[in-house]
């Protein structure tokens, strides 16, 4: 699964959800944030979580 311009670091990065041998994980092809996810159909719901939390940082700031 890919999701277009959702990288919660570069914010511009295209982040898709993979797995190998040690488990499921979403990863940003341009700037190469990675973060392990426990469940597959929890990645969706775990990225808008944390983009969520970076929008609201920086307003205050």
């Amino acid at each position: 699964m890919l999701w277009t311009k959702n990288c919660p670091r570069c914010e511009r990065g295209d982040v898709s959800l993979t797995n190998d041998g040690y488990g499921w994980f979403v990863e940003c092809l341009q700037c190469g944030f990675a973060m392990d996810v426990d469940r597959p159909a929890r990645a969706e719901a775990l990225l808008q979580q944390i983009n969520r939390k970076h929008r609201l940082a920086a307003k205050a700031a």
